[in-house]
């Protein structure tokens, strides 16, 4: 996120208008990949109610 200059509410703003493609299971939980056309964030989560963000970063153009 900080290589890419991202903060939590870029972040906030892909889960909440983002595609979500199919889960990978990576280092022993469930991994999503949320993602515009300018952002992806890679998310596990952690319980029903919580999530991890794992690491985000900006397209190429």
């Amino acid at each position: 996120m900080a290589k890419d200059n991202l903060t939590m509410v870029d972040v906030t703003n892909v889960l909440r208008g983002g595609v979500v493609d199919p889960a990978e299971f990576e280092s022993g939980s469930w991994r999503y990949r949320v993602r515009t056309a300018r952002i992806a964030v890679i998310v596990a989560l952690r319980s029903e109610t919580e999530l991890r963000v794992v690491t985000a970063w900006r397209m190429s153009p």
